[in-house]
């Protein structure tokens, strides 16, 4: 401050400044965040005027050396006080500290090099990536002013839910229900994987809550080799409004078959089921 009144700072013409960054969001389903895809964004931003190629005018010979400061881009001012003759130093107005006048400036941007436009992006998701993560497309955001950089656009990611796949880390988790007829007698289902329907056997005996596992069915990991599991937790399902028939059919069978057919659960499965949500 002390420096601009009284002449001790060094201003001088005014640099290239980078480009703008841009953010940029995209929605995917699972299946995409999952195997990666290609896709096309469309952004607004400061472009290089294409009209000019960034100069500022279509008229080369119409640059001029800013009169008003020389071609510093800096102009001083000598002024009087009580404490006698200060100078008061900062970027020349005329020419904005670019130490150049346009004559003849670009009609499509008035001058300034660049102009607002609307661009089509391609950009590649890779496999794995995940909610709220973020690609960079370098170099490809709002052009520089004065030749500077042009900045960066950041792709974020918004993944949809899925009807009936939750992804966990690398993981997919999924609900399978069985009657209790094919939880009790075991069976062989089409289930739905990230791959496509895949027959998986559930033997006899199966129980609420227990949890089989397809390894490398889950989500490949972001930049690395492998994939993470399928995780299929077992819901049996009990028949409602029994005629009465079915419900002297239950009976008979409960009767005959006894407490000891029945595993009594331990409170391991309480962590178990616990632990399936939590990681």
């Amino acid at each position: 401050f002390f420096g601009n009144w009284f002449g001790g700072a060094t201003q001088r013409r005014a640099e290239p400044a980078r480009g703008q960054d841009l953010l940029v969001e995209i929605e995917l389903d699972l299946k995409e965040a999952a195997f990666g895809v290609n896709k096309e964004v469309e952004i607004e931003s400061l472009d290089t005027c294409r009209e000019c190629g960034g100069s500022g005018t279509t008229d080369p010979s119409s640059i001029r050396v800013c009169p008003a400061c020389g071609g510093s881009g800096v102009t001083r001012t000598v002024r009087q006080s009580l404490f006698g003759q200060f100078v008061q130093t900062g970027p020349c107005g005329a020419c904005r500290g670019e130490g150049r006048v346009i004559e003849h400036p670009c009609e499509e941007c008035g001058g300034a090099g660049r102009a607002m436009r609307t661009r089509t992006l391609s950009v590649d998701i890779p496999a794995g990536i995940a909610d709220g993560q973020r690609v960079r497309l370098s170099g490809r955001g709002g052009a520089g002013e004065r030749g500077g950089l042009p900045g960066d656009v950041y792709v974020q990611v918004r993944v949809a839910p899925h009807p009936f796949f939750e992804r966990q880390g690398d993981d997919i988790l999924y609900r399978q229900d069985l009657t209790m007829v094919q939880a009790a007698l075991g069976a062989d289902i089409p289930v739905p994987t990230l791959d496509g329907e895949e027959e998986v056997h559930f033997a006899p005996g199966t129980q609420p809550g227990d949890v089989i596992t397809l390894k490398s069915r889950g989500v490949p990991h972001l930049r690395q080799s492998g994939r993470g599991s399928q995780r299929i937790l077992i819901n049996v399902i009990v028949p409602r409004n029994l005629d009465d028939r079915q419900r002297d059919l239950l009976q008979e069978f409960d009767e005959c078959c006894g407490q000891e057919h029945y595993n009594h659960r331990s409170e391991g499965f309480f962590q178990k089921f616990k632990q399936l949500f939590t990681g």
